[in-house]
């Protein structure tokens, strides 16, 4: 497993605030997504929850 820290220090500050951006707008996404299927579709809103969930979860542990 790579070293999460170390990897993230090595970014240069544009790559980290463009790396940051795309995950931001993949969350909202998949939480939009999810919440656009939750009657329709409940299994893949479960389904893009969870992924939305653990983007912002591995986002955190960056900082």
């Amino acid at each position: 497993m790579a070293d999460t820290e170390n990897s993230w220090t090595q970014l240069l500050p544009l790559e980290r605030e463009n790396y940051i951006l795309f995950h931001e707008t993949a969350y909202k996404d998949d939480i939009s997504h999810a919440e656009h299927n939750a009657v329709k579709f409940p299994r893949w809103s479960i389904i893009s929850a969870y992924y939305a969930m653990q983007i912002n979860v591995y986002e955190r542990t960056l900082f």
